[in-house]
Parts: C-alpha cells; structure tokens; sequence
C-alpha cells in the first residue's frame, strides 16, 4: 500500500474532475501518519490495506468537494451553528442511542450515515429522505457485515440514522475512530498530544454546508469528542455538552469486544 500523500491528492483530484483545494493543509500531518503508520505497524491483511487506503481517498474526495462548495457559496463562512448539543460520554454507554433517540425530534438536525460522505450538494429538508444519495446508502449492500457479521451485532449504523461526528473529523485525519477501526498505535499516539482545534473548524465548515438547505438544532455525537472538548469549546464557544455514564467495567469490556472484532476484519495482529 502507499504511504506517500501526494499521488493520492492526485487520485482523489481526478475522481473530482480536477479539482484541487483541500482548504486547509494541516490535515496532510495526520494523513501522513495515517498512512505511514498503516504500513508500517498496522499488520494489515489484503482487505485491510484496501479498507485504510479506500477510507482515506473517501475523505479527501468528500473534502475537496465540501471545499468548493464553500468557495463557490461564499456566504458560508458567516453561516453561525447555534448551540450544537455534543453527546460526549465514552463508548458503549449509550451515546448512539441517545443520539438517535434524540433525532426524533423534528426541530433537531442530526449527521446521517448517508450524508457525511456525499455533503455536496447538501441535502434540502423537502428531499432529505428522498435525495437519490440517500436512496442509493440505503439500497447498497452492508459491506462490512458481509465480511464480518459479528459486528453488525455489536455496533450497527445504518445510513438513514445519526452517525458519529468522528467521520467528519476523520475528514481532517485527526480522529481516534481511525486508530479502532486499523491497528494504528503511532497514529494513536499523535492523537493524544495533537492539538484537534484545526480538525474542528473543519467539522464547522461541513455543518455550515449541510444546514445550509435543510437547518436544524444540531446534535451531534461521538466518543471522539472527549479527546479535546477544549478544541470544541474554541470553534463552538455555546455548545452544549451531555455525558452519558455507565458503570466502567462494562464500558470496558464492551469497547475491548468492539475493537477486538472491528480491528480483527483488517488486521493479522
């Protein structure tokens, strides 16, 4: 597999029929170490190395297009997002259920499974059911399940449900999911000491996209966010933060079951 950044912005370049701005570059330190430490300690199998490679090229098409969206609809940058509510609590003690419960409600705006990697053109509210993106996520076969259908037991997300924020910050390749789904201890390790300010103004730059034709009250969850939720507070100075708890041994064991099965589809160690 490839470590070298360069001739995949090419790659994800002409998949968008050459477009070229990636916005802000400080995403290219967490792609490299993405990528090197994916090579070098990721013990990945055959699918693996497709799954890390097909991952990242996923991100930095999605970005390229979120990035000309907002060049060509300028008025996005003053777009304010009020008062996102962030679901913080570690995993496996009901964030996703939450989440989704809380999508219910019809005032709340939540980030869809289908959305987060197709953002351009965002969906309307009148279409955001309907939009043949949306149809297509929800007609494509599960691969993951079809690989390793313990997890889908574990841990589902379909598309047509809130999905973690991690995605979109992934889109900045400075996210913990990352180094759950791969065997990534050197990119975990950058992780922990980085400082994810810049990751989370590019979160907002995708919300401001998203709710710009279909506006809503976010909220928005992932483990992820409890990394740096300073970062957060920086980008987001009104959010609002709810913390799930459970008791920690279950938390533990339950996280070890989710990363010993989702790690164990694409790596040998």
């Amino acid at each position: 597999m490839t470590t070298a950044v360069d001739p995949l912005l090419a790659q994800a370049s002409e998949l968008t029929g050459g477009l070229a701005d990636f916005g802000d570059g400080s995403f290219r330190d967490g792609l490299e170490i993405f990528l090197q430490s994916g090579a070098n300690e990721g013990q990945l199998t055959e699918i693996g190395k497709a799954a890390l490679e097909g991952m990242a090229l996923s991100n930095l098409v999605n970005r390229l297009n979120v990035v000309e969206w907002h060049r060509t609809h300028p008025a996005l940058a003053t777009s304010r997002i009020d008062s996102p509510i962030f679901l913080i609590g570690l995993p496996r003690t009901g964030t996703t259920a939450l989440s989704h419960l809380l999508s219910v409600d019809p005032a709340n705006r939540s980030l869809l499974g289908w959305e987060i990697n197709q953002s351009v053109p965002p969906p309307t509210t009148a279409t955001y059911r309907t939009d043949p993106r949306f149809v297509a996520a929800m007609e494509a076969p599960d691969m993951l399940g079809m690989i390793n259908p313990e997890f889908k037991a574990i841990h589902h997300d379909p598309p047509n449900m809130p999905l973690e924020c991690a995605t979109v910050l992934g889109q900045h390749f400075s996210s913990l999911h990352l180094s759950t789904t791969f065997n990534l201890p050197s990119y975990m390790d950058w992780i922990r000491t980085n400082d994810h300010t810049q990751a989370y103004e590019w979160h907002r730059t995708v919300l401001q996209v998203l709710q710009s034709q279909c506006p809503g009250q976010w909220q928005l969850k992932s483990p992820v966010h409890l990394i740096d939720p300073s970062a957060i507070a920086a980008v987001y100075p009104d959010a609002r933060f709810v913390l799930t708890h459970r008791d920690p041994v279950n938390v533990i064991a339950s996280v070890c079951s989710l990363v010993r099965s989702l790690a164990g589809t694409f790596t040998s160690a």
